[in-house]
């Protein structure tokens, strides 16, 4: 895994994905909303979006339909404790619980 782009906006999850992508020798991309998540996607090599449910300007769903329209080689992940219920909904390809990003994170650096 070479770059992963967070889209996060609760500031308090930053020092985590620093940590995580230097344990774990990914670079890491951080966007606290769609709109900002949209031109990193343009301007970067991205091979995971890590998307929170909840953003300022709209559902983490609308930016995961963006991805798999404009990118279909980046895969996604829902990040969020709505779970399963939207990974079948809007096709991301994992979901993951906030409390469990550790272990996602490095599930998907041994892939």
């Amino acid at each position: 895994m070479k770059s992963i782009l967070f889209v996060e906006d609760e500031d308090v999850f930053y020092p985590l994905f620093s940590m995580l992508a230097s344990r774990f020798s990914f670079n890491s991309i951080v966007s606290k909303n769609i709109k900002d998540a949209k031109k990193e996607l343009s301007n970067n090599k991205i091979e995971l979006v890590v998307i929170d449910y909840e953003l300022p300007d709209g559902k983490g769903d609308e930016l995961n339909r963006y991805i798999k329209e404009n990118y279909p080689d980046i895969l996604t992940a829902l990040s969020s404790g709505h779970g399963d219920i939207l990974k079948s909904r809007f096709d991301y390809d994992y979901v993951v619980d906030k409390s469990d990003i550790v272990n996602f994170i490095k599930k998907i650096s041994q892939e």
